[in-house]
Parts: C-alpha cells; sequence; structure tokens
C-alpha cells in the first residue's frame, strides 16, 4: 500500500501537486492535509523535505483532529520555528529549520512517543501519546504557509 497525501483530508488552499508534494497557495493561511492511512501500532516514521514556503509544521493526528496540526489536543506537531504543538501550546524544542532542511517525524506507537529529526539528526522525545489516544489511528500531517 502506497501512502500519500489524501486528496480528501486537506483545506481547500492545499494543493497536492503530486503524490508526496503539496504546499499552502495563499500566502496569508496556513493550509493542511493528512496522510491516507493512520497507524495504532508499532513505529513509524514520515520525512518531509521544506523545497518552499516560508514556515511549516509536520507531526502526527487522528482523522478527528483539526487540519491545523497541532492546535488541537488530538495532534501533535513540530514547527519551523523551533516550537512543538498540541491542544494550541506551543513550546520550545528543537531547532529552527527553513528551505532545504529534511525532517523526519517518528511514532512510536507501542512505546507512545512522538520525535523529531532534522537532517537526520535525532532531536529527541517531543510528546508522550495520552492514554486516551494509544488505541486511534494517528496519521502523517503537514500544515504550511507559502
Amino acid at each position: 500500500m502506497d501512502i500519500v497525501l489524501n486528496k480528501a483530508d486537506k483545506d481547500l488552499d492545499f494543493v497536492i501537486e503530486d503524490e508526496d508534494h503539496g504546499r499552502s497557495i495563499d500566502g496569508f493561511m496556513w493550509s493542511g492535509c493528512r496522510a491516507n492511512y493512520g497507524v495504532k501500532t508499532g513505529k513509524v516514521a514520515f520525512a518531509c523535505k521544506v523545497d518552499s514556503g516560508n514556515l511549516c509544521r509536520v507531526g502526527f493526528g487522528t482523522s478527528a483532529a483539526a487540519l491545523a496540526l497541532g492546535q488541537c489536543d488530538q495532534s501533535f506537531g513540530y514547527g519551523g520555528t523551533a516550537k512543538k504543538s498540541n491542544g494550541n501550546q506551543f513550546t520550545t524544542y528543537g531547532e529552527k529549520y527553513s528551505y532545504g532542511d529534511t525532517i523526519t517525524a517518528l511514532l512510536d506507537c507501542d512505546g507512545g512517543s512522538i520525535a523529531f529529526m532534522k537532517n537526520e539528526r535525532y532531536l529527541g522525545v517531543a510528546f508522550s501519546i495520552p492514554d486516551w489516544l494509544r488505541s486511534v489511528p494517528l496519521f502523517p500531517h503537514v500544515l504550511c504557509v507559502d
């Protein structure tokens, strides 16, 4: 099964250019998109290369989470301003990233954690997944503004 950006689970102003490239078309609005497959067991990772735009946030969220990654209690994001976010709480984490950087989101469903890498360098655990979400599939999720 191919895991790709989901054309049916995105903001209207998020353009999917091909199966694994997307961007916001509005220079002022944040636009989000989830992948077509969520997981609730095992370990998974996905990587995003920042190749356009101003800011982005990568992470994981449930299918019920708002597309604004990290702004509800069912999604977890790491943004280019060196902030992690969950439940609209933004906390310093990692380091800033921008054009040319590759961010990898690491989900350990069995251990209940989410971590990130910047350009293949491990940044440490960013989130512990709450018990009430441990049996809910989490989907790769991106949010950007161009």
